[in-house]
């Protein structure tokens, strides 16, 4: 994390749904830890689904 890379917490990981709902306060959309996060759940979603991710 020291570095600013996102890293998975716990070993462990839930099956998803076809849907992803991301929640943010109002003006975090444009925070660059907000967009690094979206960036790497539209990865992960299209890496199981194989497609893609629109949010």
């Amino acid at each position: 994390m020291q570095n600013g890379q996102l890293v998975r917490p716990v070993d462990a990981s839930l099956p998803l749904s076809d849907a992803l709902s991301v929640y943010t306060r109002q003006g975090a959309q444009s925070r660059v830890e907000t967009l690094a996060l979206l960036d790497w759940l539209q990865h992960e979603f299209h890496a199981d689904h194989g497609g893609e991710a629109a949010f």
